[in-house]
């Protein structure tokens, strides 16, 4: 079985682009057909960034993380690491970036998902990171 990709998204104040840039994301996983999970980090957003997030939340595969205030980029991502159910990383640099021509999860491609599930040694394109000890 393939192993767990944890999508990681920091974010702030991103509420305006959050539920197409989720729909962005989905449709790019679900095309992979690869388990994957998408962890929106919001770094005290001070918009509507928390209820867009909650109405994203209904689906098993999106997990929340909030911070009370900014913490800043690296607290967002090391926060979302150290929770991440999968084996492999992947971080989204950008929300805002996010648009129908433009693929939000760039780096992630069906045959790198399959070669890190039978050889995680590999070298990984940028913004792909296998996980040692990884609970997923």
């Amino acid at each position: 079985m393939s192993q767990l990709l944890s999508v990681v998204v920091p974010m702030y104040n991103e509420a305006a682009v959050l539920t197409r840039f989720d729909a962005a994301v989905s449709e790019q996983m679900q095309a992979t057909g690869h388990p994957y999970e998408i962890i929106f980090v919001d770094d005290g957003s001070t918009d509507r960034t928390g209820e867009v997030l909650e109405a994203l939340s209904r689906d098993d595969r999106v997990r929340i993380l909030r911070n009370a205030q900014s913490r800043g980029l690296p607290a967002a991502l090391n926060r979302a690491a150290a929770e991440a159910s999968g084996a492999l990383l992947a971080r989204v640099a950008r929300v805002s970036s996010a648009s129908s021509r433009v693929s939000p999860v760039r780096s992630i491609r069906p045959s790198w998902l399959q070669n890190s599930a039978t050889s995680p040694a590999r070298t990984q394109p940028a913004g792909l990171h296998a996980r040692s000890g990884a609970r997923g």
